[in-house]
């Protein structure tokens, strides 16, 4: 379903979408540790919503493991690349504050957004109720989002030229979006100790520690929240 109207945010990822992969392989380790998450969370046979899926790097890895993925970008460009890729796996173009109006049928055992898709939403209400209507009692939010704590509530990021505002949020901030219906199960911190854009191994003995620990983890440059579905 074409997202409409056409928002910044989709015009600047279409836009990019060609170089994004390149663009994001320095935090590639940043990637990988939420895969760790993931894998535990999703086993095979687990039925999963990404509703910022860009061109499919989570996508496919939680495919190549058997799970059950449905795509969901409100930027064509980006989604079109990911088919070239995996033809098989369904994608809805969509704004995922609209996940009502795709008509996608739940339940899922999970949703995900990871690297600061939701950012790029100014309300986040409406993934909300999508949320609480897609994903089964037990199941899984895992949201993975640029953090506020040395910034303020609004970030200016220019994407391709064109002016994409960030709403950040604290994990707290962001946990009371989803509280009718999801419960916070845990969170962690990336970019503590070791730059998010690092490409070698510097500060990961260290980044590994300080993720998880109360105090240290709000402090990265990201955090990843879980939250689990109520009843």
């Amino acid at each position: 379903m074409p997202a409409s109207p056409v928002s910044p945010a989709r015009t600047a990822y279409d836009a990019i979408a060609a170089d994004y992969e390149r663009a994001v392989a320095p935090s590639t380790w940043v990637r990988e540790r939420l895969w760790e998450r993931l894998d535990a969370l999703f086993p095979p046979g687990s039925r999963v919503l990404d509703v910022t899926a860009g061109t499919g790097l989570d996508v496919l890895h939680l495919v190549g493991r058997g799970v059950e993925v449905t795509a969901c970008d409100l930027s064509p460009g980006m989604l079109a690349l990911l088919t070239l890729k995996a033809p098989s796996v369904p994608t809805v173009v969509a704004d995922l504050n609209c996940l009502d109006e795709t008509g996608l049928t739940g339940p899922f055992d999970g949703l995900v957004s990871t690297f600061a898709g939701l950012n790029a939403a100014a309300d986040l209400t409406g993934l909300a109720a999508g949320a609480g209507r897609l994903v089964r009692p037990g199941g899984v939010l895992f949201l993975h989002v640029l953090n506020r704590w040395r910034k303020g509530r609004t970030l200016g990021v220019r994407i391709a030229g064109v002016e994409v505002p960030h709403r950040l949020w604290t994990p707290r901030e962001l946990a009371r979006v989803f509280v009718r219906d999801f419960m916070v199960s845990g969170w962690s911190g990336q970019g503590i100790f070791r730059s998010v854009d690092d490409s070698g191994d510097r500060g990961m003995r260290w980044e590994r520690i300080a993720s998880s620990l109360p105090g240290l983890r709000s402090l990265g440059t990201f955090f990843a929240l879980e939250l689990r579905r109520r009843g």
